[in-house]
């Protein structure tokens, strides 16, 4: 898919593991490009936001319901539903809010982020079959919301050398690095089953991937605002 120039603002999401360098490419982006907003989701814990989600939440009732039932005990958890209220709605709030502010909305923890959360982390009935109905909504709506996702990858250690250097706590502070390199394998692969629900819709984003280990941050966002340029 191309980016459409009618669509603005453009919705762009850096995604991959732990350790790549997300948030610094982010921030490089941000600065570098005037046109380029660095978008936070909505806050559970914010009254501005108490609108969006009692609306959200009302229209995820039948599908809380459904997958409760058939959770086996594992209920969903109120972390988890934030998250899929954030996954049903922040699509519309983000284009309403920035029409006249931006050309492009950039996202750090966007809904692949939410989608590889839930799937990796959340409670077994996001992996249940009751959930995929859900999940086949979720997916629909940000193959057609999202117009680029920026996928990074890096080496193990590197990943790993990085999550230790900085002072964000991670679980792979405590693991040894074998048992890391298994983390951070499953944890890709579970990104990889998203990517796919995603590009398997009829409208899907553009995809381009990027190794941190190989690229700078700077040739990585100079090969972004490239691409930016020329899809414009």
């Amino acid at each position: 898919m191309s980016l459409n120039a009618a669509k603005h603002p453009w919705i762009i999401e850096l995604a991959g593991p732990a350790g790549v360098g997300k948030s610094t490419l982010a921030k490089t982006l941000a600065k570098s490009e005037p046109s380029i907003l660095l978008a936070k989701p909505p806050n559970v814990r914010k009254v501005e936001y108490l609108q969006f989600f009692v609306h959200e939440c009302l229209k995820l009732a039948p599908d809380l319901l459904k997958m409760n039932r058939s959770s086996h005990g594992h209920w969903i958890t109120r972390s988890e539903f934030a998250q899929m209220t954030i996954l049903s709605g922040w699509d519309s709030l983000l284009r309403d809010n920035q029409k006249e502010k931006t050309d492009y909305i950039l996202l750090d923890e966007g809904p692949v982020w939410r989608m590889t959360y839930l799937l990796f982390f959340g409670s077994p009935v996001f992996r249940d079959p009751s959930a995929s109905a859900w999940w086949q909504r979720v997916y629909t709506i940000w193959a057609q919301s999202l117009d680029l996702v920026v996928l990074l990858d890096a080496d193990e250690m590197d990943m790993m050398r990085r999550i230790r250097e900085r002072e964000k706590m991670h679980t792979i502070k405590q693991r040894t690095d074998l048992d890391s390199i298994q983390y951070l394998t499953l944890y890709r692969s579970t990104l990889q089953v998203i990517m796919l629900g995603l590009t398997q819709q009829p409208a899907k984003p553009r995809v381009l991937l990027y190794n941190t280990s190989v690229e700078t941050v700077e040739m990585i966002a100079a090969s972004i605002q490239a691409e930016l340029c020329k899809l414009s």
